[in-house]
């Protein structure tokens, strides 16, 4: 509960073979389904963090500090 209205930006690989992708759609539903409001960013790749991964946490913090 005293997580609720906290904002998250989340971002995974579709095809991640140490960390599935429905692990990660599983945490997304439990994170939204407490009240929590995000951005859940896919991609097509594996265990990474590729550039637009990086792009859009960038902008997620440059809104964080407006």
């Amino acid at each position: 509960p005293s997580a609720k209205n906290v904002a998250f930006i989340q971002t995974h690989g579709k095809n991640d073979a140490i960390l599935g992708y429905d692990y990660a759609e599983k945490l997304y539903e439990t994170l939204t389904s407490n009240g929590m409001h995000g951005e859940f960013y896919q991609f097509s790749g594996g265990h990474e963090i590729p550039p637009k991964a990086i792009e859009k946490i960038s902008q997620y913090l440059r809104a964080l500090v407006r």
